[in-house]
């Protein structure tokens, strides 16, 4: 009994480590005193918009990125963030990589979670500056909407934006015939466009827009079929 009692623990522990494992696929690069940190996959929300920080203590080099948004959209997705670590001195080091949430920023409380650390070996170096840092973040890469009376439903839309022909294109699957409209929100969630597909086809639809209006910037698009289903979506729109 005591035996069967051990395996079922120690399975217990293995399941809820392997559950409690960070989605985000976190991989560095070096160069002489510099450092690209790139985190792939990362889950956040639509309208997230991450910083970083840098903080040498002795022989541990902390760099921190956190959402800085007060606006947060109504569906999550999935982007990468390179950072990228300059002028450190020479020395041999630990590198941790965090993640931080903050209470201001609308999240539930303050928090900081390490996803990565590495030894690392600077070689010396002619660095006189204080390290800095400096931060990329990619466009949603795939796009899940929680909707209250389906749990966990997920939808995703596919954006490709063409500045030289000022269109964007939404690649989308659709349960059934329908017409549909397209929505776009800036960050205080103003409408600053819309229009309307008629003759939607069920299965996997691509639509075509111009936005030679838009100004630079993010926005928060919503797609709305006549029957009452919605996607949400993010647009890092340049001209």
């Amino acid at each position: 009994m005591k035996v069967t009692f051990k395996i079922l623990f120690v399975f217990f522990i293995c399941i809820t480590s392997l559950f409690s494992q960070p989605r985000e696929k976190i991989h560095i690069e070096q160069k002489a005193s510099r450092i690209l940190i790139f985190v792939n996959d990362l889950f956040t929300n639509c309208a997230a918009r991450y910083s970083s920080d840098i903080d040498i203590d002795e022989n541990n080099i902390y760099v921190t990125f956190f959402d800085i948004s007060n606006q947060k959209a109504r569906c999550n997705c999935y982007i990468d963030l390179t950072i990228q670590v300059n002028q450190i001195p020479s020395g041999e080091y630990k590198l941790f990589v965090q993640k931080r949430e903050f209470k201001k920023f609308g999240y539930a409380k303050d928090t900081t979670t390490t996803l990565f650390t590495q030894n690392i070996k600077v070689k010396p170096n002619n660095t006189r500056v204080m390290a800095s840092n400096s931060i990329e973040q990619s466009d949603c890469k795939k796009t899940q909407e929680r909707i209250k009376n389906e749990p966990g439903t997920s939808k995703e839309v596919i954006v490709n934006t063409n500045s030289a022909n000022s269109t964007i294109t939404l690649l989308f699957d659709l349960p059934e015939d329908c017409d549909i409209n397209v929505q776009l929100f800036n960050m205080l969630g103003k409408q600053i466009f819309s229009t309307n597909k008629n003759g939607l086809s069920k299965g996997t639809n691509s639509v075509t827009l111009s936005v030679k209006d838009l100004n630079t910037g993010i926005y928060i698009g919503k797609i709305t079929t006549n029957s009452g289903q919605t996607y949400n979506f993010r647009l890092n729109w340049s001209k």
